[in-house]
């Protein structure tokens, strides 16, 4: 199948597009691109041209001009140019079974704008594994789309895409799921009669999928009934045996959950609990920019500069110019070196100051990642047994036996 069809289709939002964009989109794939796409009865009011978008003025029936919206020269455009053209997603269903050698799905195909079912493959005797077809032209609202896909099926599955997936998150929860992922683009060719054929890249890719099917059929992966671990880039979630994938760069705040559940209805100091997440050392100290000096520290420091105030005065009344200039010079060194620890109106800067950024910056980390379980909203709603603060700590109502691990 010509790799230009599926390129558009990415980049054509919600499926449908003016006739005069589809053959633009198209190039020379147009006559074939065609066959996928229905009319609708829809008619253009804007236009995306060479030059950028134009809006569509109506002079007469059958005379209109596309003027550029940034300004610039009309051009005139045929009604038929302005027909609104939409993916036909059972004929594009029937094509890429047909061309994949998977067996259509009986019924109505399921369609909501996100993904379809649209066919079935017999990977072993025992098993037959479903296949979906995934389209969206927003890269985050795709893989959020296959997130929940992968969640909600049961068993293993084959998931197809207009053009690969470059996100590593969603490759591994596909690995993770026992799934296949196959790229259009790269999984149908047109042949020498214009007919479409499976390419040998998608063949070893259905052929090993079968043989990791095997696999399952001989161990099947238990779901644990509560667990919070994290897998390389992927935090692997259950809540009462409901399953969720989480790539970690979408809910950091995972992190610190985790280190919570791990020890319920223990006060955990936010310095701490950064450390556990980042190996950092507690901030317990008083920062100086260059240093970090704790109160006894700083009492030593004013000790000393008491010190050479008295060796000054000695130094003085001794005549010795050369060690009270080098006395003055390290007094200086010192009263500098207090002075950075002070804040406005000469208030010493307090640990708290820097607990205080610190414990807005994970109760906020925490927050988000909690509203970002929206696969798993039975999950996000006991989390309110984390209490965040200076001191957090996880108090559920019941013991829940967490597991951390991955099995």
């Amino acid at each position: 199948m010509p790799k230009q069809f599926w390129q558009a289709l990415e980049r054509t939002p919600g499926m449908s597009a003016a006739t005069a964009e589809w053959r633009e989109a198209l190039g020379p794939d147009w006559e074939w691109g065609r066959s996928l796409l229905r009319p609708t009865q829809q008619q253009a009011e804007t236009i995306l041209l060479p030059g950028g978008l134009h809006r569509v003025v109506v002079h007469a029936r059958d005379r209109m001009v596309a003027v550029p919206v940034d300004g610039g020269r009309a051009q005139p455009v045929a009604p038929a140019d302005l027909a609104v053209l939409e993916l036909n997603p059972s004929r594009l269903a029937e094509v890429v079974c047909d061309a994949l050698g998977f067996k259509r799905s009986s019924g109505q195909l399921r369609t909501d704008g996100l993904f379809a079912h649209i066919g079935r493959h017999p990977a072993t005797r025992a098993t037959v594994c479903p296949v979906h077809l995934c389209m969206h032209c927003e890269g985050g609202v795709l893989h959020a789309a296959i997130r929940r896909l992968l969640v909600e099926g049961d068993g293993p599955m084959i998931v197809l895409t207009p053009t690969r997936i470059d996100d590593p998150d969603i490759r591994q929860i596909v690995r993770m799921r026992h799934a296949c992922h196959l790229a259009l683009a790269d999984s149908i060719n047109v042949d020498g009669s214009r007919g479409l054929a499976i390419t040998d890249a998608a063949r070893s890719a259905i052929a090993a999928f079968s043989r990791v099917v095997e696999g399952w059929e001989s161990a099947p992966t238990a779901i644990a009934p509560f667990r919070f671990a994290r897998s390389g880039r992927v935090w692997v979630l259950s809540f009462n045996r409901t399953l969720c994938y989480m790539p970690h760069k979408d809910a950091g705040g995972l992190a610190y959950i985790q280190h919570l559940l791990a020890r319920p209805n223990q006060e955990i100091p936010v310095e701490r609990l950064e450390e556990m997440v980042t190996g950092n050392l507690a901030l317990d100290a008083i920062s100086t920019g260059d240093a970090v000096v704790d109160r006894e520290g700083l009492a030593k420091v004013w000790a000393e500069m008491k010190q050479l105030r008295t060796e000054m005065d000695t130094a003085e009344r001794n005549g010795d110019e050369a060690a009270r200039s080098r006395l003055e010079r390290e007094l200086d060194r010192l009263t500098e070196h207090v002075r950075t620890m002070h804040g406005f109106n000469d208030r010493l800067r307090r640990v708290g100051d820097q607990t205080e950024q610190l414990r807005t910056k994970v109760t906020n980390s925490i927050r988000r990642a909690i509203k970002s379980l929206e696969e798993l909203p039975a999950l996000a709603a006991h989390l309110v047994a984390v209490k965040p603060g200076r001191t957090l700590s996880y108090r559920p109502e019941s013991q829940i036996p967490w597991d951390f691990s991955i099995s």
